[in-house]
This record gives C-alpha cells, sequence and structure tokens, in this order.
C-alpha cells in the first residue's frame, strides 16, 4: 500500500466497532452531537450506502470477521440465544485476527465478542485481549445492582418476559461499560506505542444497545420533550408482512405512544455524544503517542435498530433502514481527500471489510472470503467498476428460526419472506418505508420481477441453500 505520501507500510489499523447504532444518527448533526466523529468523517472516506448482511449481533460480527453471508460462515443466529444454530463462529472459517496475526500483525481485542460460547478471543487469533464480553462483567453487574431500580422496562401481556429499556438515574463512570472498553483499549495502545511491529486493534463497544445506562452529564444531555417522532412513526403497517404487528407484542412496545418513546431515544442519542466523546479520547491518545498518522481507523456497527421507529423495539424480522444501513467510516491521515471528506456513493457491506483489511495490511496472496471485495481504490478516489446491487439476509434471533432475504438496487428494495408478503420500497420517493409497493399490481411488477430474479441470481452464486426452495416464488 505505497503512494507518494504514504505512511509505512504496514499501517498500524484501529476498528472502532458499536453495537447496535443507527446510520442516520451520526449522519445528522442537528440531531446528535457527535464532533468527533464529525471530524474523522471531513478528513476521511464515508460509505454512504453501507449494509450488514444481517440485522443482528453474532451473524453480522461473524461477516464483518471472515468476509462471508452468514449462509456461508453458518453463525445464523445469536450464538447465546437457546435457539442457536452454532455455538462457536467455526474454526475453518479465518478471522481477522488470525490473517493479520500470521502476516506478523501484533493483534489486539477490547469489549463485545459474541463469537463464542466455549472458543474465546484468544482462539480467534487476537493476542491482547481486556474485558472480553465487557456486558457480563461480574463486577459491573454487582456495580449496578444498587441501580436496577430505576430501571425502565418494555409492557408485555402478563406472564410474558420484560426487556430492559434504560436506567432513570445516573451511574456513576466507573460502572459505564463504554468506558472500561476505552481503558483496556488505551492500555493495549501504550503497550503497542513503542513497538515497530504494527498493530491490529478492535474497540468494541456495547452501547448503544438496550439498556441504556448513562452518567452524568449525558443522562440530561437530550430533553426529551424536544425529540420529534421518527418520520416512520405512525406506520400502520397496511400491505406489510404480519411480523411487523407481531413484534410490537413481542417486545412489548405495542401500547407505547410517542411520549413512551421520547425518554428512550433522548437517552439514546445521548449515548452516541457519549460514544463519541471516548473516540475523542482514543484519537488524542494515538496523536501523544506520534501513532495517528500511521493508523488506520475504521468506524462502524455490527448492525442498527429501531428505536421506536415505525413504533418498534429492537430488531427482529423487520429489515428496515434503520437496522440494516449502518454507519461505515475510513480514516486514513495520509491519503488526501477533498474538503470536508470524501463520500462513497456505491453499495458496500461488511462482507467486504475482511478484503479491505487485507490489502491495507498487504497481505499476498490477499484471502479469498467469498462475494466480498476491497475497497481500497475507492479510498485513493477511484472510481471502480462495482456492484449494481446488494443482497442482506436474516435467520432468525431467539425467538426461533424466520427466513428473510434482502436485495438493494438503485433506489428500490425487494424483502422476500418466504411464509408472507413481499415488500417493495422505492427509497428515493419513500425513504422511511411506509407504502409497499409489491401489492400495486401493474404498476411495481416490472421491477419487482427484475429484483426477484437478481435476488435468486446472488442466492445461487453465493450458494444460498434457501435457493433450492426460492426459485420456485422469485421471478
Amino acid at each position: 500500500m505505497e503512494d507518494g505520501n504514504a505512511v509505512k507500510s504496514p499501517p498500524n489499523i484501529l476498528v472502532v466497532l458499536f453495537d447496535q447504532l443507527r446510520y442516520d444518527v451520526v449522519d445528522d448533526p442537528a440531531l446528535c452531537a457527535a464532533p468527533h466523529l464529525d471530524r474523522l468523517r471531513r478528513h476521511g472516506t464515508w460509505f454512504e450506502r453501507h449494509y450488514t448482511p444481517a440485522g443482528i449481533c453474532s451473524p453480522a460480527r461473524a461477516s464483518l470477521m471472515t468476509g462471508m453471508y452468514p449462509h456461508t460462515h453458518g453463525v445464523l443466529n445469536n450464538v447465546h440465544s437457546w435457539a442457536a444454530v452454532v455455538r462457536d463462529l467455526p474454526a475453518e472459517h479465518r478471522t481477522l485476527g488470525e490473517l493479520l496475526s500470521d502476516a506478523g500483525y501484533r493483534t489486539g481485542y477490547v469489549g463485545k465478542w459474541h463469537l463464542g460460547m466455549t472458543q474465546g478471543v484468544r482462539q480467534r487469533g487476537f493476542d491482547e485481549v481486556r474485558s472480553p464480553e465487557v456486558e457480563d462483567d461480574p463486577s459491573l453487574q454487582a456495580g449496578l445492582e444498587g441501580y436496577l431500580d430505576s430501571m425502565v422496562y418494555t409492557r408485555p401481556r402478563e406472564g410474558a418476559q420484560q426487556f430492559p429499556l434504560y436506567l432513570r438515574d445516573p451511574v456513576p463512570p466507573s460502572l459505564i461499560p463504554a468506558n472500561r472498553v476505552l481503558e483496556g483499549t488505551l492500555d493495549i495502545l501504550e503497550r503497542c506505542s513503542g513497538a515497530t511491529q504494527p498493530f491490529f486493534l478492535v474497540a468494541s463497544f456495547a452501547e448503544p444497545h438496550h439498556p441504556t445506562i448513562l452518567p452524568e452529564p449525558y443522562v440530561h444531555r437530550y430533553d426529551p420533550s424536544r425529540m420529534q417522532p421518527w418520520p416512520g412513526f405512525g406506520d400502520t403497517f397496511e400491505g406489510k408482512s404480519r411480523a411487523h404487528r407481531s413484534c410490537l407484542e413481542h417486545f412489548g412496545v405495542a401500547a407505547f405512544t410517542w411520549d413512551d418513546w421520547r425518554p428512550i431515544v433522548a437517552r439514546y442519542i445521548a449515548t452516541v455524544t457519549m460514544l463519541d466523546d471516548l473516540v475523542g479520547r482514543l484519537m488524542a491518545e494515538l496523536h501523544g503517542r506520534g501513532r495517528a498518522d500511521d493508523t488506520v481507523v475504521i468506524v462502524t456497527a455490527d448492525h442498527g435498530g429501531m428505536t421506536g421507529d415505525h413504533r418498534q423495539f429492537n430488531k427482529g424480522p423487520l429489515m428496515y433502514e434503520d437496522v440494516y444501513h449502518v454507519p461505515f467510516l475510513v480514516h486514513t491521515p495520509w491519503l488526501a481527500v477533498p474538503p470536508g471528506g470524501r463520500r462513497v456513493p456505491g453499495l458496500t457491506s461488511h462482507v467486504d471489510v475482511l478484503p479491505t483489511i487485507a490489502e491495507i495490511a498487504g497481505l499476498s496472496p490477499a484471502p479469498r472470503s467469498g462475494i466480498g471485495r476491497s475497497l481500497l481504490r475507492w479510498l485513493h478516489d477511484e472510481q471502480p467498476e462495482w456492484r449494481s446491487s446488494l443482497m442482506c439476509e436474516y435467520h432468525g434471533d431467539e425467538f426461533g428460526l424466520y427466513s428473510q432475504r434482502m436485495i438493494l438496487r438503485g433506489p428500490h428494495k425487494l424483502v422476500y419472506n418466504p411464509n408472507d408478503v413481499t415488500e417493495l420500497y422505492d427509497l428515493s420517493s419513500d425513504p422511511f418505508e411506509l407504502h409497499n409497493l409489491a401489492l400495486d399490481g401493474p404498476a411495481a411488477g416490472g421491477v419487482r420481477r427484475e429484483l426477484e430474479q437478481e435476488l435468486l441470481g446472488l442466492m445461487r452464486a453465493t450458494r444460498d441453500g434457501l435457493a433450492e426452495f426460492a426459485g420456485a416464488m422469485l421471478g
């Protein structure tokens, strides 16, 4: 990766990974104050249409680590779930940690892993490990017990499971999971500061995933009364799959009004501002140790979340932009960018992360991970021939298995629900996905057939087992 004004090769690589972070929140400074991420974006490359392959933690993280779709790497739902298809990312699929460790990188991982119940982070190529699965830290849980009386929950039917939403009361900074991830990351950076060996480090935060737990001054950073409803909040789900309505009942938010959602949204956005401050501290540490100019910084999220949009909580079988469209930012300080930063319009995915990092690190030959493609030419301000469509998928969660496939092409998005109605949206005229065009008959029939045929082609090309049965339904 040599350039006229390039850093030494190979460079350091720092991946900042958030959990359940919506694209639109960090793309709108008027909604959420995130000055440190904004600064990185102004001096880096922002991928405007980046998608997670699956809108749930374990499958999305496995795709990021392997460059494969979930139906290829086999992690179809969360590994900790009673309904888990596998308990660990299969050993035959090599992770970024293993690949870069073999290439001479010093590897580190801090925070949420979520890819194995019997195999930990160290077994998958990471040497320096801090606070694995920090959300399950016994000392953290013990410290929070005194605050749990102020936890607000969803309101399911009697006898059903409640889901925690947020703590009303502020807690000490020492009990914030994100602060522990920051401390572990700073510790590893200190250990790597004087080394000639390049480092590959992942700082994996459990936030802004619910339940929201905040210290001062973030608890009151945003006034709930000023939170305006999401544009899709009034969705009636007319013409949509039954899953949209059942999710309201599953999660216990069917009776929630916008007044119920206001404090939830305010705290979610406050959590993003808190995380942004931690990114600022990470960047200050890189600068202070003289490593900012030779370190690639990648910021992304495993997936997004509903957070009250379409009246929904969490994720589930809801293939909305709120869940699947995720932030993806690459900061390469030695590459010049246009004023305000570079914006990439192409359809990109977490399956592209492994080949991108492999090429940045100079791995030769570059590993073949599946359908993923390196994004390096975009970083060099080239206009590569690029994919015209992108597939995403869903296989189920803690409620059990539930298959879905999605294809994006141009402004259109088609969701294939094998056991329910197909959904088709025009994101240019209906960005909040309120009107299902698939039921409009001849007016949208041509676009629907084209997308269904293209989706079936992508499924077959990636050896998606569902393709064998979907052939009778698609196109």
